[in-house]
């Protein structure tokens, strides 16, 4: 009966808005005449969480997350010594704006003071390409007092960039 000592909660935790502007410059001497790439891009998105306390030996984490990115450009032109691009000189010219939802779940069960198992998942859905599901798991292991052992395993996924689209 110690499962249902006390009641279960909800705790929210702070939802985040953000927007970012970004321009980077890359410049190559060589060859001759030299090469600038320019990125540009503009996104804008939010994030939220809440973790749930079912009972005291169980905590479930769920959040979303969603992003806007209505500029995504890569460029790339020969410039001449005044660095103005040269006519006919553009070797890149990519734009791909693109959105992203994602949800993910996590489990973490306590079936004693030294054991702690966590289990869950994310799906990322891009407007570009579709959904990827990374899975993740843990498990840590406490058998001496200030000693830890965690074994980790999962997935990983890193979204192509505008110019590997």
């Amino acid at each position: 009966m110690g499962l249902y000592r006390q009641p279960a909660s909800v705790a929210a935790h702070p939802r985040r808005i953000v927007l970012v502007r970004f321009e980077g410059r890359h410049q190559l001497p060589f060859p001759d005449p030299a090469l600038v790439e320019r990125y540009y891009g503009t996104w804008f998105g939010l994030e939220t969480r809440a973790r749930i306390r079912v009972v005291d030996q169980l905590r479930v984490t769920i959040g979303a997350e969603g992003q806007h990115h209505p500029v995504a450009t890569l460029e790339g032109s020969e410039v001449g010594q005044d660095d103005v691009p040269l006519p006919n000189g553009s070797y890149l010219a990519e734009e791909h704006p693109y959105t992203l939802g994602a949800v993910y779940g996590l489990a973490e069960a306590s079936a004693a003071r030294w054991f702690r198992a966590i289990g869950g998942a994310r799906v990322d859905v891009y407007g570009s390409f579709g959904a990827v599901v990374v899975p993740r798991g843990v498990v840590v292991l406490e058998p001496v007092t200030g000693g830890v052992l965690k074994l980790m395993g999962g997935g990983a996924f890193r979204a192509p960039s505008v110019y590997e689209q």
